[in-house]
């Protein structure tokens, strides 16, 4: 599967457009789970990834965007007949194809993450898993995550594919014109993060058209050193009749797709209101290019959810009133879990000027790596500054990478055997910065 990604060399990468447009187009009735149609009217599926594929796509999606088991609580189905009856249909579409490909469509779970939600990170992590491992079992070639709004959540769905196959995985989130998704991520937190979770491909796809996306992806690929994609709307949703509509028409969608290769972006498909035309329209639009060369960049980044900070220009203040040593009132409240006056403190930092917080909470009387999960969620619930994980205890560290919402700092390494034989590969899964002490 590898080759696919080694196209992009060579030649752009074409995904399919809008599978609910089409779907509703086929007679999907309001109310109707588009997932039940894989097992109902796999023939309705089958002719929609025909025509994709007819219209020169490379990849064409399942029909698994929503097919969760929060989603499909009530249906008749479960959630792996779902999806394995949809990858498989999908890999029928192709037979006697060349070079052609399924991604196991994944979007959002449809419930917030705490502390904005009440689910938890395993249990979303738990809800990712059991897709990707039914799509995955039923051969699927690539994941693809798509029209994501929480980094927290997408984090925890990088993991379990990560976990839990072997496929590459792509990642887009959907911004909105202010620059944000609606949990408040900016572009350069999503790659910081996407790429320190080690995705092959990230982007941008729903929400704008792609005219609307382009200063979208100009941040992405003035950030990015992997291959980037985008699917926009066909603009934006308007009504007559109380019927929607795109605004925006193949030749038009194409020429803003061809403004975007020329800037570097190498993968292209299409979401709400995209047909079987637009994507033959951005083939034919692109005939004859070829994608740029990307190129590494070079940043130097730690992240919050919804804040970045670059390392390397100038001196940047991390607080450290948050660890115990020499602090007697922070070693009672930790003693007797006083979250209030540990939060304070955090805050009171952020009022003063620092970039970063130190965040460790080592103390004999206390358990050590419970307590840092519980500060750092409680701290990342009220402040929005990157955070510090501070600890000499590896499963700490561990831990607290795995359930921090962006991409930490982990404090520290240092130049004996055992320390970098556990600080490192944890540093690599989690894409942490590391505080390198320069002792043996």
């Amino acid at each position: 599967m590898v080759s696919v990604l080694n196209k992009l060399n060579k030649n752009f990468l074409f995904f399919d457009g809008a599978m609910g447009t089409m779907l509703q187009i086929s007679g999907l009735k309001t109310g109707e789970l588009p997932e039940e149609l894989n097992i109902r009217k796999p023939e309705v599926v089958y002719n929609i990834h025909k025509k994709y594929l007819e219209a020169g796509s490379d990849i064409i999606s399942a029909n698994t965007f929503g097919a969760n088991r929060l989603k499909f609580n009530n249906s008749s189905y479960t959630v792996e007949e779902i999806i394995s009856v949809a990858v498989k249909t999908a890999k029928k579409s192709t037979e006697g194809l060349k070079d052609k490909y399924v991604a196991l469509d994944i979007g959002p779970i449809g419930t917030l993450l705490s502390p904005l939600g009440t689910l938890s990170f395993n249990e979303a992590y738990d809800i990712f898993k059991e897709q990707i491992t039914a799509g995955a079992n039923a051969g699927a070639d690539i994941i693809l995550f798509e029209t994501m709004t929480d980094i927290y959540e997408l984090k925890a769905a990088i993991l379990a594919a990560k976990e839990n196959s072997k496929l590459p995985v792509l990642a887009t989130m959907s911004f909105q014109d202010n620059g944000r998704t609606f949990t408040g991520t900016d572009v350069a937190t999503f790659v910081s993060v996407a790429e320190g979770l080690s995705v092959d491909v990230l982007g941008v796809n729903c929400s704008l058209g792609p005219n609307q996306l382009q200063p979208i992806v100009d941040d992405i690929l003035k950030y990015s050193s992997i291959p980037v994609m985008v699917q926009a709307n066909a603009g934006l949703p308007k009504y007559h009749n109380n019927t929607a509509y795109y605004d925006i028409e193949p030749i038009e969608y194409s020429h803003e797709i061809n403004i975007m290769a020329k800037k570097g972006v190498a993968i292209f498909g299409g979401c709400c209101g995209t047909t079987p035309e637009y994507i033959k329209s951005i083939v034919n639009s692109l005939a004859g290019l070829k994608p740029l060369e990307i190129s590494k960049k070079h940043f130097t980044t730690t992240t919050s959810s919804s804040k970045t900070v670059f390392l390397g220009d100038e001196v940047k203040i991390i607080g450290e009133r948050i660890n115990p040593t020499g602090k007697k009132r922070l070693k009672e409240a930790l003693i007797e879990n006083n979250l209030d006056y540990i939060i304070r403190e955090a805050i009171f930092q952020q009022d003063t000027g620092s970039d970063i917080l130190d965040i460790n909470v080592g103390l004999p009387d206390v358990y050590e790596k419970e307590m840092m999960k519980k500060i750092i969620t409680e701290v990342q619930s009220v402040v929005s500054l990157p955070l510090q994980i501070d600890s000499a205890n590896y499963d700490v560290i561990e831990a607290a990478a795995r359930i921090y919402n962006g991409k930490p700092i982990i404090n520290s390494v240092n130049g004996k055997k055992e320390s970098m034989e556990k600080i490192f590969p944890i540093v690599k899964k989690y894409g942490a910065l590391v505080v390198a002490l320069t002792l043996n």
